[in-house]
């Protein structure tokens, strides 16, 4: 099943990591969200979105997913100009956004999965996608997510 749109209740708590970001605040979350900032592709205007940290590798470089796969703004914003500011932690930094193929993204929502599976089938639930649990489940469920590394320009 395909993710639907967050209904208004969780559009609300979206914003809460937005404001803790703008306060200064990021470091609360402990490296599990970054704020990617993105130009949207046909406005111009300078957006941020918080999103879900899946993976940071030894590079500090970033994986995140799109619950709505390639309807996502942010992801097409990024698809169409990737260059970014990500803010996480303490310290905001240009990155690069790279798209991941859907080999690629299986698998770190596979070995996200196994690290925090209760987490995973609830994240995943809330944005509208079923799983049942098994690791088929999640790469099935990775297939249908898009996923973007965030590499930092530093």
């Amino acid at each position: 099943m395909s993710g639907r749109r967050p209904r208004r209740v969780l559009r609300v708590a979206f914003q809460v990591p937005r404001v803790m970001f703008r306060l200064r605040l990021g470091w609360v979350f402990g490296g599990r969200l970054v704020l990617v900032e993105h130009v949207g592709r046909r406005s111009g205007r300078v957006y941020r979105t918080p999103l879900e940290v899946i993976d940071r590798d030894r590079a500090g470089v970033l994986t995140v997913a799109s619950a709505f796969g390639g309807r996502a703004d942010w992801y097409r914003n990024l698809v169409a100009r990737p260059e970014t500011r990500i803010a996480f932690g303490g310290r905001a930094i240009p990155a690069t956004a790279e798209p991941m193929s859907a080999a690629e993204g299986s698998a770190a929502m596979l070995a996200y999965a196994r690290r925090h599976r209760w987490l995973a089938r609830r994240v995943l639930a809330v944005m509208g996608h079923r799983v049942d649990g098994t690791d088929a489940g999640f790469l099935e469920a990775g297939r249908q997510l898009r996923f973007v590394r965030l590499i930092p320009n530093v």
